[in-house]
């Protein structure tokens, strides 16, 4: 078409070194699929050919020999491109902190609020526990992800989904009072730095489970208890049968026996 201009790229899917490892890992992916153990290996997903890696400028020229100025242009964008990526820092998404505020002084301001609302009583060691996972919250860089998490808990909570915390986050004082969990970290004698500490680069691993109806789980009894009985101990089973992938599902049902 007239104006439009060529472009020389390829398909770019791993380098060499690593398409072997590859081959393991879409035989694996097949089990995922549902292929079965005996079959995974020939259905599995595959590269046709080996050539699937960043190519350098010259290996793009010699594929394109009658086309030089495709490679002129493929190499005029490149160097157009200016990315600046920052590490050592959790790359968020906004959580919705108002204009003009720190994103500590906020966090600060809701866990205050929340600790007035949750202890009616309160002492001055859990003042102090609330102003320790504070300061270790900011001192890691994760107060963009709490507040994300609280988001989360709030719009789960507004909407009447049945949802709950387990694992290490029930220890922080600071979910507690953001209405994220439910369980006094105090009372119970939870320790924080397992939940979170100085020393821990990795992001804060916060178990939320929710529901994906608002209903919630009911069964024989009254609302909110999981359902019992027959299609839960099938469930079960096929679920078992899905995982080990050596017989067709229909044999992991026992119900149409």
């Amino acid at each position: 078409m007239a104006g439009m201009e060529f472009l020389a790229s390829g398909p770019w899917q791993a380098w060499p070194l690593v398409q072997a490892c590859l081959k393991v890992a879409f035989l694996l992916l097949g089990f995922k699929m549902g292929m079965f153990f005996f079959e995974g290996y020939q259905n599995r997903m595959k590269f046709d050919s080996n050539s699937f890696y960043l190519r350098s400028e010259q290996e793009m020229r010699a594929l394109f020999p009658e086309l030089p100025d495709a490679s002129d242009n493929t190499a005029r964008i490149a160097e157009q491109v200016d990315i600046k990526l920052e590490f050592g820092r959790a790359m968020l998404p906004d959580p919705g902190i108002p204009a003009g505020v720190a994103p500590i002084d906020h966090l600060r301001a809701l866990c205050e609020e929340g600790l007035v609302r949750r202890y009616p009583n309160l002492t001055d060691a859990q003042r102090e526990r609330l102003r320790y996972e504070l300061e270790v919250v900011e001192q890691t860089g994760f107060v963009e992800y709490i507040l994300i998490v609280r988001d989360i808990a709030s719009f789960a909570r507004s909407q009447n989904i049945p949802m709950g915390v387990r694992g290490s986050a029930a220890a922080s004082i600071i979910l507690y009072c953001l209405n994220v969990t439910d369980i006094e970290p105090t009372q119970y004698r939870l320790v924080f730095e397992r939940f979170l500490n100085i020393e821990r680069h990795e992001m804060p691993e916060v178990e939320v489970h929710i529901l994906p109806s608002k209903e919630g789980p009911t069964g024989v009894g009254e609302p909110g208890v999981p359902p019992i009985g027959p299609a839960v101990a099938n469930a079960v089973f096929a679920a078992t049968g899905k995982r080990i992938r050596l017989l067709p599902m229909s044999k992991f049902d026992w119900t149409s026996a």
